[in-house]
């Protein structure tokens, strides 16, 4: 029993040194064939991406490879477009692709060649027939209220341009607010299959939606963009009405504003309740002097951001008035004097001055005494500057 058991081993021995004695050579940077991959059913309207992998004996790839390796068809090199050949210099990794194969119409052999080592590929060529679809593309993200730009390619079904579609295209979203959209466009033989509308798309809405885009064929060539996310808009606040600058108390103002959203804005009195200004309804209340700053604000939606604040200041002060005492004398002679006189509720002096209309006919001195110099018409100026919290007066 020992006898045969050795027998079997040495049997079983034997048969691995053989199989090992089998194993084949293989040569650093010399490719055993060559393999092709790449797309076998083709338009003949549009370069096409081939790459050629060296393999070693074992079906390896031949990271180490070099050769000058080159593309050529069987048949059909007629109307065919074949790149230069490429040389391998070990530093590729055994991978290569050859851009720009355009192919003549027809059942073809794409043959990758070094002079040794060859692959094939069959590929088939059709011509390139009418549109049946659109690629839509827009933008992603983007934000309400902004103007982008979305294109529209007219395919084939190997998505090869129709260079030759012509069609009215309409345009639609998901957009449940109905974003603004480029009109009905007539697609002419001189767009070559492609037109870019910019800055025609303007979403209303915050979310994801799509833009599509259909002519009235038949059959109806259309197509629709991937998902677009569109984010909240940022929006501004203007005030439109005009700031009064200065005021008297027991005036009022009614102050306007404009979001660029569309999105009335609140305004409002800075630090209210105030003891110089107040609103209701609308109209802001002139109530004691100071500073009275009022504020436009609009505080956004489920599609529109809050808008940075806008304030106007306007400064208020006592109302006074201008009480004249002295009585202009009714007729005149060239030569006579006037000595005009009046006094300010604000008990403040009076300035008196000489319209400049009239300074050719009269004038007035240190004292304010109105000299008559020539016949005509004399203007009085009466004025009072005001302070830092009454108003100026003119009469």
């Amino acid at each position: 029993m020992n006898h045969v058991r050795l027998s079997r081993r040495f049997a079983l021995g034997a048969i691995v040194v053989l199989v090992l004695g089998l194993t084949p050579s293989v040569a650093l940077g010399v490719a055993g064939h060559l393999v092709i991959t790449g797309p076998t059913l083709v338009s003949n309207a549009a370069p096409h991406s081939y790459t050629v992998t060296a393999r070693d004996g074992w079906n390896a790839v031949a990271t180490d490879y070099t050769g000058s390796v080159s593309l050529n068809v069987d048949t059909g090199n007629t109307y065919s477009t074949l790149p230069l050949s490429h040389v391998f210099d070990g530093t590729e990794g055994g991978v290569y692709t050859f851009p720009g194969v355009e192919l003549e119409t027809g059942s073809r052999i794409l043959v990758a060649s070094d002079g040794s080592a060859a692959g094939t590929l069959a590929v088939t060529v059709k011509a390139a027939g009418a549109a049946t679809h659109f690629v839509v593309s827009a933008p992603t993200p983007t934000s309400v209220g902004t103007a982008e730009t979305v294109t529209v390619t007219a395919k084939d079904d190997f998505d090869t341009t129709d260079t030759g579609y012509t069609g009215r295209v309409h345009f639609g979203s998901t957009d449940p607010l109905g974003p603004t959209l480029p009109a009905d466009f007539d697609f002419l033989v001189d767009h070559a299959g492609t037109h870019t509308f910019i800055g025609e798309v303007t979403f209303k809405s915050a979310g994801t939606w799509t833009i599509s885009a259909a002519d009235g064929g038949a059959p109806v060539v259309s197509g629709t963009t991937d998902d677009v996310v569109v984010e909240k808009g940022d929006q501004a606040v203007a005030f439109t009405s005009t700031n009064p600058g200065n005021a008297s108390v027991g005036g009022i103002y009614t102050p306007t504003a404009d979001a660029t959203s569309g999105l009335a804005p609140a305004i409002t009195i800075a630090g209210a309740p105030s003891s110089v200004c107040s609103i209701s309804l609308g109209v802001v209340s002139f109530d004691g002097p100071g500073s009275c700053q009022i504020d436009a604000d609009q505080g956004g939606d489920a599609n529109w951001n809050p808008a940075v604040q806008v304030r106007q200041t306007v400064t208020v002060k006592n109302a006074q008035t201008i009480i004249i005492d002295s009585t202009a004398p009714g007729s005149a002679v060239v030569g006579d004097t006037y000595s005009p006189a009046a006094h300010a509720t604000s008990t403040f002096a009076v300035a008196y001055s000489i319209d400049i209309s009239t300074t050719a006919i009269c004038s007035i001195d240190g004292s304010n005494v109105v000299h008559l110099s020539v016949k005509g018409t004399c203007k009085v100026n009466f004025g009072q500057a005001g302070d830092a919290i009454g108003g100026r007066l003119r009469n």
